[in-house]
């Protein structure tokens, strides 16, 4: 049985929804290799060039050491980390990660540690995050350490047809809460539907409702059809936003995406699997209400 983190819960309606579109990603152009050793390496490496025509790069490697995967990464901008995690839960249903990354030029001042713990049973999933800047520890400063703890919990799964998530952030620098979500969802075959709450707290305080809605559907045109939408309203500032989003699959190997919401924003993308290990995708974005420019972008995957 599959129980998801809380961040999967409405997995379907947020990819449909905002995933892969040109605002969502950094790049104006974009190539990607991913490719596995014999011995279970696995490389890949990209570069790209952003809107602003600086290239950047960033190399990860990823291999199994014993029962441990062990991913390292860097970056052009200098930026390293090593992530270490084990290959399966326990028999028990626990899983641990330790990460560690920095900047080499700022090697102590912008080095940071997270710890994070899986626990999986057959009623929930429950994981526990701490983040903290190493540089601060045992140092005396009048600006505290921006340190958080994030814990989520799940009850229920898709297949006993229901998930009822809490997830919260806690600052350890104030040890106060910065958010507090919930979510409610209901799941029937290739439907999923969803009662969401977020709220904020501190400067930003905040509380906003919503609801979200996702189907798929399979048509004698089309090898299937996704529709999703989400409602939502700000208690705080009285407003009140939407999103629709489609997506087609022309054949197995192609998908189409399209997407409006309440900011005017209107986006499309389309992904095609050609034969052998490329992958092509066009995005376009145009701001209707702001009367911007379109964008787009263009990404090559090898894999």
């Amino acid at each position: 049985m599959s129980f998801p983190l809380y961040k999967d819960i409405t997995k379907n309606a947020n990819d449909l929804l905002r995933k892969g579109y040109v605002t969502a990603e950094k790049y104006a152009f974009k190539v990607e290799f991913d490719t596995t050793s014999q011995s279970g390496t696995q490389l890949t490496p990209y570069l790209q060039r952003t809107l602003e025509n600086n290239v950047e790069g960033e190399l990860k490697v990823k291999c199994s050491c014993k029962d441990l995967s062990i991913t390292s990464t860097e970056n052009t901008k200098q930026d390293i980390s090593i992530e270490i995690t084990p290959s399966k839960h326990t028999p028990s249903g626990f899983k641990w990660l330790a990460n560690v990354s920095s900047n080499v030029p700022e090697l102590v001042e912008k080095s940071k540690a997270k710890l994070q713990l899986e626990l999986k049973n057959d009623y929930s999933n429950t994981s526990l995050a701490i983040e903290h800047p190493l540089g601060s520890i045992g140092q005396s400063s009048q600006k505290p350490a921006e340190g958080k703890a994030t814990f989520n919990s799940v009850f229920g799964s898709r297949e006993k047809g229901f998930a009822l998530g809490f997830d919260t952030e806690l600052s350890l620098a104030t040890y106060s809460l910065n958010t507090f979500n919930t979510t409610l969802a209901v799941n029937k075959p290739d439907i999923d539907f969803a009662l969401f709450s977020k709220k904020k707290f501190g400067s930003a305080n905040g509380l906003t409702v919503g609801v979200n809605y996702f189907q798929k559907l399979t048509t004698s045109r089309w090898t299937e059809t996704q529709v999703a939408s989400e409602i939502s309203y700000d208690l705080n500032d009285k407003s009140s936003a939407f999103a629709l989003g489609l997506a087609f699959k022309p054949s197995d190997a192609s998908t189409i995406k399209t997407r409006y919401d309440s900011k005017g924003l209107l986006g499309f993308l389309y992904t095609d699997k050609w034969n052998g290990p490329l992958t092509v995708a066009f995005g376009a974005d145009w701001n209707i209400l702001a009367g911007a420019g379109l964008q787009h972008s263009i990404k090559l995957t090898f894999k």
